[in-house]
C-alpha cells in the first residue's frame, strides 16, 4: 500500500502555541525582515514644570529602549534621567522620580544633582508648599522632604494618612494618635486618641469617627488652639461606620461633614448563592451610603433610611446640591448612558425635588443652584429645568443643528461635550456638530462664538491642561480651543478672542495631544500617521519647535497616506488608506481591511513597526512588509448592524480600488473584540475578502445577552442590545434581529479560510463565543485554524505570545494574500489524501 498523507481539509487545527522555543528557519526568515524595527521609536511628554521651561519626554519601543530624557527649554539641552514610573516637578528647579516599592529620586533641575532614598513608598507631593510626603504603608512610615531631598520629618508606627492640599496640612494616626503637621513650617500637633474608623482634615480642625464601644463618637480638634468637642452619634440600624470606606470624612463650608455609612448585612454565607430576578446578581450590595451631619446645630441634616437601600448619591456642586437614583448595576433596560428616576437634594439635603433629567451620567447634567437650574441632556437636545417656577422647556439653542455624539449608533443620547460653567455666573459654552456657543440660562438667550461649520472644522473647548482638568471657563480671558476637520484630519490649536476671528497658534494634518498652559504660553506635541512626535512651545506669540526632531525616525515621513469620505445610507464616513512602504504604482498590491468602529481615527496616531502587539496585528508592520491596510469607519444601523456594516466595508472597499493598484483578489479583513464580530460577520455576507483574522470575536449574540461577563460580574443585557450591538431591544422581544445580526449563523455561506485567536481566560468576551464560532467551522467542513492562548485573556499580555501571533498572522496574510509558501503550523490544514 502506498503511502499516504492524512486528510486534514474541512478539519481543523486547534494550536496551543509559543515561541519560548528556538524560532525554526521559517520564523528566523521573516524576523530578519524586522531587525531595523529597533530604530524606531515613540515620543510622549510625561511632566512638564510650572513655568513650561522644562519637560520630561518617554521615547520607547519593544526592543529594549525605554529612556527618561528631561529637556531645558532656555539652554537646549537633554539629560537623561533615571528609570521610574512616575516623573513631578515639584517646582521650577526641582523634580521627583519615583518608583513604586523601590525607590525616590530628587532631581536638581539646574546643578543635575541626584538624590535617592531607597523604599517602598507612595508618594505624594504638596503644591503649596513644595514639599514631598512618603508613605511606606508596609513598615507603617511616613517622610517629609523638602524639594532638594533633605528629610524634614520622620514618623514611626503610622497606620492612615490624609490631605489638605490648599493650605499643605498632613494628616497622620498611628494606633493611639492623631498628628497634624502644618508643612509650611513643619510645626506639628497631636492628640492622644484611638480606634479611629474615618478621619478628615480642614484648614481649622480635625474629624474623627471613634469606636466607643457600642456607640460612635465624633471629636472635632481644633488643633491650632488645641480644644476638642466630642459628640455622639446617632447611627440608626442597619447601618454602621466602617473604617474599611478609608478616611473619607468632608468637611464642606465649615459645617456640613459628610461620611459614608454601609448596611449591616448578615455575612453568614449559605449552602447556595442566592439571586433574585429583582435584584442585582450581587444582592446585597454593600453600598455606600452618604449622611451629612450640621455642625453648627449638631444634628443630621441627611441620613439614610431604608428606602435610600440600592441608592447612590453625588454632590454636583459645591454648595451641597447632589442627587440620588437607584444603583444601576444590572438591570434589563441599562443603556450605555444609564436611565433612572434622578431626585436633587438642596442644600445638604434639605429641600428635596424631582429632576427630569433621567440619565446618571454627569455629561448629560449640570446644576446651577445659584438659580436652581438645571440644564440637562435628552432626546439629542440641551433643556432646562427651572425648579423655582416649576416648568422645563428647551435652551434656546439654534434648531437643525447637531448637538450630540455617534457612539453607538446615536443610541447613547450624550451631548459632544458637557456643558462647560463659566466665570460669568449662570453662563455655560454649550458645544455643537462644529461650533461653540454661549448659553445664558437667565434669559435662555445664546450666542454663536465660533464659525467652523463654513469650512467643516469642529471647535472645542480645551479643558484638559496638563495634569489638571479646567472647571470653570474665563470669559474675561481668551478661550483656548482646538479645531478638527474631519473630511482631510487637519487641526489646530488656537484662542478665542472677544472680538474678531480666532489667532490661530498652530494648523496642519496632524493630532494635537495634550496641552500644558501657563497664562497665555503653551506646550504641547502634535503627531500623525507618518509624523512622529514634536514639541511645541508657543510664547509671547511666538511658536517655537522645542522637542528634538526623532532623526532615527525620519523615514516615516517618506510614508504615503490618503485620508477619504465614503457614502453609505446617504452618510458620510471617514476612510483612511495607509500606502505601502515604496509604493510603485505600476505593481499591484494586497490589503488589508482592519475594522472596529472608527479605525480611520488611527491615521493621527504615530505608530512604530513592531511584532509584539496585544492582537497580533500592527498597521506599520504591514505597511512595511508591502501592504495596503485600509482604516475605515463602520455604519452601525440601529437594528442592522450586520447589514449595514456589509455595506459599508462593500462601499468603501469597492471605492478604495479605485483609488490605487490594488489586487481585489487578494483582500483580507480583520479585526479584535468587536473588531472580530465585524470581520466574521463580513466572512458570511460578502465575496470581497481571501481571508480573515479574527480575534477574541462575540458571534452568537443571543447567547452572548444571557451570559455573565466574568470581568465586572455582570449579564450582557447592556452591550447587545444598546451598545456597539446596537440592537435595540431585548432578545425576547424581537429574538430575529440578534440571529440575524450573530456571524455564527452566517457560517453556511463562508467559502474562505479563517484564522481565529483567543485567550482562554478571556473575562470580557467568554472563550466559549470563538470556540462555538471554530465548532461551527468544524461542524459544516470549512477551513480554518483556532489559535488558544492558555493564560490569556482578552488581550495578550505575555511578550512571546504577542510576538507570536504576530508573526502567525502574518504568514497567515502572506500565503492567502502573496503566494507566499505555507508555514509548518499550518500544513495540517493544507494538508490533501494522496492518491492510492
Amino acid at each position: 500500500m502506498k503511502a499516504t498523507k492524512i486528510f486534514f481539509a474541512g478539519i481543523f487545527l486547534m494550536a496551543l502555541v509559543s515561541l519560548k522555543a528556538q524560532p525554526n528557519a521559517q520564523d528566523s526568515a521573516y524576523l530578519k525582515k524586522t531587525l531595523h524595527y529597533q530604530n524606531y521609536f515613540t515620543s510622549r511628554i510625561v511632566a512638564v514644570s510650572a513655568d513650561l521651561n522644562y519637560f520630561v519626554v518617554n521615547q520607547r519601543n519593544d526592543y529594549g529602549k525605554n529612556e527618561f530624557l528631561l529637556r531645558d527649554i532656555l539652554k537646549n539641552t537633554s539629560q537623561s534621567l533615571p528609570l521610574r514610573n512616575a516623573y513631578d516637578f515639584i517646582d521650577n528647579r526641582y523634580l521627583v522620580a519615583s518608583t513604586q516599592s523601590e525607590q525616590v529620586t530628587f532631581v536638581d533641575l539646574k546643578k543635575g544633582k541626584h538624590t535617592t532614598i531607597e523604599g517602598n513608598f507612595f508618594v505624594h507631593l504638596s503644591k503649596f508648599t513644595k514639599k514631598v510626603i512618603l508613605t511606606d504603608r508596609k513598615n507603617e512610615a511616613l517622610k517629609v522632604y523638602s524639594n532638594d531631598g533633605k528629610l524634614l520629618l520622620h514618623l514611626n508606627g503610622i497606620l492612615d494618612t490624609g490631605f489638605e492640599d490648599d493650605h499643605g496640612l498632613l494628616l497622620a494616626r498611628s494606633k493611639d494618635q492623631c498628628i497634624v503637621v502644618d508643612m509650611a513650617n513643619m510645626q506639628q500637633k497631636s492628640i492622644d486618641i484611638s480606634s479611629i474608623l474615618q478621619m478628615g482634615i480642614s484648614k481649622e480642625s480635625v474629624y474623627a469617627l471613634v469606636q466607643k464601644n457600642d456607640d460612635i463618637q465624633l471629636v472635632e480638634w481644633a488643633w491650632k488652639i488645641n480644644k476638642i468637642k466630642r459628640n455622639t452619634l446617632r447611627i440608626s440600624v442597619p447601618y454602621e461606620v466602617s473604617s474599611r470606606l478609608g478616611n473619607a470624612l468632608k468637611v464642606r463650608e465649615g459645617r456640613y461633614l459628610v461620611l459614608n455609612l454601609h448596611k449591616n448585612f448578615d455575612k453568614k454565607k449559605g449552602l447556595a448563592d442566592i439571586n433574585y430576578s429583582n435584584q442585582p446578581l450581587q444582592y446585597p450590595l454593600a453600598l455606600k451610603q452618604m449622611a451629612i451631619y450640621d455642625l453648627q446645630s449638631q444634628k443630621w441634616s441627611r441620613f439614610p433610611t431604608v428606602k435610600d437601600e440600592g441608592f447612590v448619591a453625588d454632590f454636583i456642586s459645591e454648595k451641597g446640591d447632589f442627587v440620588q437614583y437607584k444603583y444601576f448595576n444590572d438591570y434589563v433596560d441599562t443603556l450605555s448612558n444609564p436611565k433612572r428616576n434622578i431626585t436633587l437634594f438642596s442644600p445638604y439635603g434639605i429641600k428635596v425635588s424631582e429632576t427630569k433629567n433621567p440619565y446618571v451620567y454627569k455629561i448629560n447634567r449640570v446644576y446651577d443652584g445659584s438659580q436652581e437650574v438645571m440644564l440637562f441632556f435628552e432626546d439629542e437636545k440641551w433643556q432646562i429645568q427651572d425648579f423655582l417656577k416649576n416648568r422645563t422647556y428647551d435652551a434656546d439653542l439654534p434648531k437643525g443643528l447637531k448637538w450630540h455624539t455617534e457612539i453607538y449608533g446615536e443610541l447613547s443620547d450624550q451631548p459632544i461635550t458637557a456643558a462647560l460653567r463659566t466665570s460669568v455666573p449662570g453662563k455655560y459654552l454649550i458645544t455643537g456638530e462644529h461650533d461653540l456657543f454661549l448659553l445664558d440660562l437667565h434669559s435662555n438667550a445664546s450666542q454663536q462664538i465660533t464659525f467652523g461649520s463654513r469650512e467643516g472644522l469642529q471647535y472645542q473647548v480645551v479643558t484638559d491642561l496638563g495634569p489638571e482638568k479646567r472647571e470653570v471657563i474665563n470669559l474675561e480671558k481668551d478661550i483656548l480651543v482646538t479645531f478638527f476637520n474631519k473630511k482631510n484630519y487637519r487641526s489646530g490649536l488656537a484662542y478665542l478672542k472677544s472680538k474678531g476671528k480666532p489667532v490661530v497658534i498652530t494648523e496642519g494634518k496632524f493630532r494635537i495631544n495634550k496641552v500644558f498652559q501657563r497664562n497665555e504660553d503653551l506646550l504641547f506635541s502634535t503627531e500623525f500617521y507618518n509624523q512622529p512626535t514634536q514639541i511645541y512651545k508657543y510664547s509671547k506669540r511666538k511658536l517655537e519647535e522645542v522637542g528634538q526632531a526623532q532623526k532615527d525616525n525620519s523615514e516615516a515621513l517618506t510614508l504615503k497616506v490618503k485620508i477619504f469620505e465614503y457614502m453609505s445610507r446617504g452618510k458620510k464616513l471617514e476612510a483612511a488608506l495607509l500606502y505601502p512602504k515604496n509604493y510603485n504604482p505600476t505593481e499591484k498590491y494586497p490589503m488589508i481591511v482592519n475594522v472596529y468602529e472608527n479605525m480611520a481615527r488611527e491615521a493621527l496616531r504615530y505608530e512604530i513597526p513592531s511584532l509584539e502587539n496585544s492582537a497580533g496585528f500592527n498597521n506599520r508592520h504591514f505597511v512595511e512588509q508591502g501592504y495596503f491596510v485600509l482604516l475605515p469607519q463602520i455604519d452601525q444601523e440601529v437594528g442592522n448592524l450586520g447589514q449595514s456594516l456589509t455595506k459599508s466595508m462593500e462601499n468603501v472597499v469597492e471605492l478604495t480600488l479605485r483609488k490605487a493598484n490594488i489586487n481585489n483578489e487578494k483582500v483580507a479583513v480583520r479585526g479584535t473584540s468587536f473588531g472580530g464580530y465585524g470581520a466574521t460577520y463580513l466572512m458570511g455576507s460578502s465575496k470581497l475578502f481571501r481571508t480573515a483574522i479574527a480575534g477574541v470575536a462575540p458571534v452568537d449574540l443571543a447567547r452572548a445577552a444571557l451570559t455573565i461577563r466574568k470581568m465586572d460580574g455582570m449579564p450582557d443585557f447592556d452591550r447587545t442590545a444598546q451598545q456597539q450591538f446596537v440592537i435595540n431591544a431585548n432578545v425576547f422581544t424581537d429574538w430575529k434581529k440578534y440571529l440575524e445580526n450573530s456571524p455564527i449563523y452566517k457560517l453556511p455561506n463562508v467559502t474562505q479560510p479563517i484564522l481565529l485567536w483567543g485567550g482562554k481566560e478571556d473575562t470580557n468576551v467568554a472563550p466559549e463565543q470563538p470556540m462555538s464560532y471554530f465548532l461551527g467551522l468544524k461542524r459544516l467542513g470549512k477551513d480554518g485554524i483556532f489559535l488558544r492562548y492558555p493564560d490569556e485573556g482578552h488581550v495578550l499580555g505575555n511578550k512571546e505570545n504577542k510576538t507570536d501571533l504576530t508573526l502567525k498572522s502574518w504568514q497567515w496574510l502572506d500565503y492567502y494574500l502573496k503566494d507566499k509558501a505555507p508555514a509548518d503550523w499550518m500544513l495540517p490544514m493544507l494538508m490533501k489524501e494522496a492518491p492510492e
